[in-house]
């Protein structure tokens, strides 16, 4: 060290060594971290040549070296005018191995410098891979945020500006609920009108095979009341679906108690037991017996 001014704080030998190896005929930044009080400082160095106007890398004669604490250049970070969402913010993020690390106060009002992420997917991480890009991801405290960043010129820094999803999105997210609810109301008014529409077919359908039924039992009553003979209708289960008035005295009852009785609980089991075999021959042919 040639000179210094009265303020300059003493270099570390590791700091000394990559001053020395920096490119030579260029401005080099480097960020380090004050080990006094745990805060982040740019140094940077600029050429100095021996002769002037020659300025290559074989005409520089030494490096003019210059500390700036990070905490000079956090009120920059701020908005000029207080923007319109609270959840705003915009942060200095670095490379620190395999995470990133937030280099300026944060909101929450954690310690400086406490503040990494771990995971690929996070919102520093992803800035730091896409400069520039624009995305969606989760920060440091497990919210979905929109985010955007710029590269620092010259040094290894990144500017991440990023907003709360929820706020950002707010008001399009309640004009989209408004409308899946509309939806899902006109969706549950058309299913109602379908099932409406269906029953009444239903029912109209039903009223009228019991009218052509009660029609054809009618005329079956006529046509069979006369006849001497006791006439049955059985299922394949051999219930009874209609009797004469002729079979009904028989059994001493009346035509409409004895629909869907079985043979045996109408007529007995022991006749039950002569006339259901020729029943399930004929049921089964389909021929008289």
């Amino acid at each position: 060290v040639v000179m210094a001014t009265d303020h300059m704080p003493p270099l570390e030998e590791q700091m000394l060594e990559n001053l020395m190896a920096a490119p030579r005929g260029q401005v080099n930044f480097f960020d380090t971290i004050d080990a006094d009080n745990a805060a982040p400082r740019l140094v940077f160095s600029v050429p100095v040549y021996g002769v002037q106007g020659l300025k290559d890398a074989a005409s520089q004669t030494g490096i003019l070296v210059g500390i700036r604490p990070l905490a000079d250049v956090y009120a920059s970070l701020a908005l000029s005018q207080p923007a319109a969402e609270k959840t705003l913010e915009i942060a200095l993020v670095r490379k620190e191995d395999d995470a990133a690390q937030y280099l300026s106060p944060l909101m929450d009002g954690s310690p400086l410098l406490s503040q990494r992420e771990q995971s690929s997917a996070s919102a520093a991480q992803f800035a730091l891979a896409n400069p520039e890009a624009f995305a969606e991801k989760n920060d440091y405290r497990g919210t979905s945020v929109l985010l955007t960043s710029r590269p620092v010129a010259l040094a290894d820094w990144l500017l991440i500006a990023k907003v709360d999803r929820a706020e950002a999105l707010g008001a399009t997210l309640a004009k989209r609920n408004s409308i899946l609810a509309a939806l899902a109301m006109l969706i549950l008014a058309l299913v109602a009108t379908v099932i409406a529409l269906w029953r009444h077919a239903v029912a109209r359908q039903q009223a009228l095979l019991a009218q052509e039924f009660g029609a054809q039992a009618d005329l079956l009553s006529v046509v069979t009341e006369n006849q001497q003979e006791s006439l049955y209708i059985v299922d394949r289960s051999l219930c009874l679906h209609f009797t004469n008035r002729q079979a009904a005295a028989l059994m001493q009852s009346n035509p409409r108690d004895l629909k869907g009785k079985t043979i045996a609980n109408s007529m007995g089991a022991a006749f039950a037991a002569q006339i259901e075999p020729a029943l399930v021959e004929a049921l089964q042919s389909e021929k008289a017996q």
